[in-house]
């Protein structure tokens, strides 16, 4: 069982299926108002929070969860959160082990509400449900500034739906 890095499918818009295991994760306070800004704070804190006081080297993302996702409510992000060090003193977050599904989004942030939809397209016509929270990561955030190089990872956790669930 694979922790679930990285890119094994370096296709962008294929979407596969992985089994993670669990992690501990680091999270911000939760977001409320979806601003640049509140993203920026949030992150630098995290940041601070590791005393890690950048970003390079250190994996970090924002969360959604399925609730959100099924609601078609996509830019509406609940955490950011970033892997902690062996030393840190935080109380943490699980991520739980599972199957997750996994997409890769080359370009622009504004592609990812297209991800998004197709996640849930894919789960619906193969009888899933997404379940928790998707983790969605930037891979090269730090190494491009041009936003049609840059790759996002997203994962999802998913469940059979049970026989009789309405899709």
């Amino acid at each position: 069982e694979a922790v679930c890095r990285h890119v094994q499918n370096r296709f962008p818009d294929q979407i596969t299926s992985v089994s993670c295991k669990e992690e501990f994760l680091i999270l911000s306070k939760p977001l409320s108002i979806g601003s640049d800004e509140e993203y920026f704070a949030a992150l630098n804190e995290l940041s601070d929070t590791e005393r890690t006081f950048r970003l390079i080297n250190h994996e970090y993302g924002s969360m959604l969860s399925s609730e959100k996702i099924m609601a078609r409510q996509y830019e509406d992000y609940e955490y950011l959160y970033m892997k902690p060090d062996a030393t840190t003193q935080k109380p943490l977050f699980k991520r739980p082990a599972g199957n997750y599904l996994r997409m890769i989004v080359k370009g622009p942030w504004e592609k990812t509400p297209a991800a998004y939809e197709k996640l849930r397209e894919y789960a619906a016509a193969n009888g899933l449900t997404l379940s928790g929270y998707a983790y969605e990561s930037a891979l090269n955030e730090t190494l491009t500034s041009n936003m049609d190089e840059y790759v996002t990872e997203i994962l999802i956790r998913w469940k059979k739906k049970k026989a009789g669930t309405p899709a």
